[in-house]
Parts: C-alpha cells; sequence; structure tokens
C-alpha cells in the first residue's frame, strides 16, 4: 500500500496541473496568434511597398513624356492643346457634380414636405399621455 501510494504521489509530482495546463496551452496559442499576425502584417507591408514602387515609377513615366514635349513653337502649341483639354474636361466634372446638387437639393425638398404632412396628420393631432402622472 505504502508503495502504490509513494507511486501515486510521484507521478502527481511529474505530471502538471490541469490549470498549469491550461495557462501553458493559452500562452502558446497566444505566441502562435502573435507570430500569425506579425506574419500577415509583414505580408501586408510587402504588398505596400511595391504598391508605393509601381506608384513611384508611374510618377516618373510622366515626369519622362513631359520632358520629351519639344520647347519650341510645336511644344507650346501642345501644351495649349493639352491644358484646354483638362480644363473642357473639369468644366464638365462640375457641370456633373451641379446636376448632382440640384437633385439632392430636390430630395431634401421632398423629404421635408413628407415631414410637414406627417407632422400635420392625424397622428399627431392627439395629445400625449402625462408621463409625471405616470411616474
Amino acid at each position: 500500500k505504502q508503495w502504490y501510494q509513494r507511486r501515486v504521489r510521484a507521478a502527481a509530482l511529474e505530471q502538471p496541473s490541469r490549470a498549469q495546463a491550461a495557462v501553458a496551452f493559452v500562452t502558446e496559442n497566444y505566441i502562435a496568434f502573435i507570430l500569425f499576425m506579425m506574419a500577415v502584417l509583414l505580408i501586408l507591408n510587402l504588398v505596400l511597398v511595391y504598391r508605393l514602387s509601381s506608384i513611384t515609377n508611374g510618377c516618373s513615366n510622366q515626369f519622362d513624356i513631359l520632358n520629351s514635349l519639344p520647347h519650341s513653337e510645336e511644344g507650346k502649341s501642345e501644351w495649349i492643346r493639352i491644358l484646354s483639354q483638362q480644363q473642357e474636361l473639369h468644366k464638365k466634372e462640375i457641370e456633373r457634380w451641379q446636376e448632382v446638387l440640384r437633385w439632392i437639393s430636390k430630395l431634401v425638398s421632398e423629404v421635408h414636405g413628407s415631414l410637414d404632412k406627417l407632422q400635420k396628420s392625424s397622428i399627431y393631432l392627439q395629445p400625449l399621455p402625462d408621463i409625471k402622472h405616470e411616474l
């Protein structure tokens, strides 16, 4: 009997308790989660660096195009043509936004009218119960 009790005590000392096992499990999962998040952030960082480098290359290509335009009278007429096209596009965009704002203003007016009609309807003509008496 004593031998069995000593063996049980030794086994209990060798094996961690359930609380210790749970702490170890949580700690291992926490570390794995942090490593996973770091890997995801590293991948996202690499994607952002790639996109930034592609934008930088695109900008440098545009500067090359601008520098390739001649500085003679033909180059000036080309600049005037490009700027007039840009101005026309800007004018069309302004007109489109003005139309959108008119449409939104009309919708707001309709909603305002509907709310006025709702307020004047019979639902709101009935007196509200006095809450002070109920308290």
